[in-house]
């Protein structure tokens, strides 16, 4: 297949849906399958990689960026689609923007979206107006339903869509996010807390992931008192960025724990598995959305051969399943803090935990991701062959 995969987002941001974007595209050409990347001419891909990349240029103002590459990303597919021609179009949803539906109907081409969160809830916590979320919903409805499937990266999501929009379950396919199994590798605990200045005898506990307020850094934040209480060499790793970390320095400040909290910012992914290395134990204490979790960090731990405390939410229960962690209430700072320390202390039961994570985490791979996705557009293709479509 021809894929033309195209989506707004900084190639240049070291972030989760950075990795998901070329975990999957490398992926599938490795497979056998040509893929076109778009995606906006901000800042570049910092990595090598055998793509093809076409940056589409893009006006630099805030407001105008994102409406710009809905222009400017039309004139680039359709120039490519009339020179080249392709199987398929694959985006990556993309916010106020027609484009890809309107380029499969005027060249008449099946389209895959994927979808990664719910719109409304996550323009609600970004403070959105009412009038902009109603106008994306208005979008949303019509290339949701001109598209040929939509993977959704969680059940939530799906569950909720298919109520919303009416659009029959068989139109969504659930493909989890992953993680790099060749990257996110077990790595020796006293070595990677020396190279991080840290005393190896201290307990260590870590969490990765862009800092923002459903993140819920700020329980383990709340917690953290409890937990020093019981073990006051405890030492807690805070790595990534995000609109929250001035709060959540200032949370540690006032909660009488910042000299315990080492925040390190962002880290290129193949740094992350030797900052998971130094933690005994990792966090995940998300607060609760409809669209469930598919969550990255929980994978990248697990592959590490890391127990996980997280919040006790769609998404999570591979924990409890697979005896990879513990299951809590993450707004019961003292019940947080207290399985915490019960796992600190218990290094028998971090090591069986790690190891069935570690297990576990081949189920979770992008490779296995990567594959479902190459069924879902195979089977568009076919379809479309056929004159077979779920497109409205």
């Amino acid at each position: 297949m021809k894929i033309f995969y195209t989506c707004y987002v900084n190639l240049g941001e070291a972030s989760g849906g950075v990795r998901h974007i070329f975990e999957i595209a490398e992926h599938l050409k490795r497979m056998g399958h040509e893929v076109v990347l778009f995606a906006p001419e901000l800042d570049p891909y910092p990595f090598d990689t055998s793509l093809e990349i076409i940056y589409v240029p893009v006006l630099h103002m805030a407001h105008l960026a994102p409406l710009s590459y809905a222009l400017m990303s039309f004139l680039y597919i359709a120039r490519y689609l009339s020179k080249r021609g392709a199987s398929l179009i694959y985006e990556r949803e993309i916010d106020l923007s027609l484009t890809s539906a309107l380029v499969s109907w005027l060249f008449g081409i099946p389209l895959v979206i994927e979808v990664n969160a719910i719109i409304a809830e996550e323009h609600e916590l970004a403070r959105s107006s009412a009038v902009k979320i109603k106008l994306m919903e208005a979008m949303q409805r019509i290339y949701l339903k001109r598209a040929n499937r939509i993977v959704a990266v969680t059940k939530g999501i799906k569950r909720e869509l298919c109520e919303q929009f009416s659009l029959p379950p068989q139109k969504m396919i659930v493909v989890h996010n992953g993680t790099n199994l060749e990257v996110a590798q077990p790595q020796e605990k006293s070595s990677c807390k020396k190279a991080l200045g840290m005393d190896p005898s201290n307990p260590c506990v870590g969490f990765v992931g862009r800092l923002y307020s459903f993140q819920g850094v700020d329980y383990l934040i709340k917690a953290a008192p409890y937990i020093l209480e019981k073990m006051p060499h405890t030492m807690f790793l805070i790595v990534g960025d995000g609109a929250e970390r001035d709060n959540l320095e200032k949370l540690a400040e006032s909660e009488h724990v910042a000299d315990r909290f080492l925040f390190f910012g962002e880290v290129p992914f193949q740094k992350v598995p030797d900052f998971i290395g130094a933690c005994d134990v990792c966090v995940a204490l998300k607060r609760p959305l409809k669209s469930g979790y598919s969550p990255l960090k929980l994978y990248e731990y697990m592959a590490c051969g890391r127990p996980v405390i997280a919040s006790n939410l769609e998404g999570f229960e591979i924990l409890s399943e697979y005896e990879a962690g513990c299951l809590v209430e993450p707004t019961d700072f003292q019940g947080t803090a207290r399985q915490i320390v019960e796992l600190l202390k218990d290094e028998e039961l971090q090591e069986r935990m790690g190891i069935n994570g570690r297990k576990t985490s081949s189920d979770f791979s992008w490779k296995t991701a990567a594959h479902r996705v190459e069924r879902v557009c195979q089977e568009v293709v076919r379809e479309w062959k056929w004159g077979f479509c779920y497109s409205e």
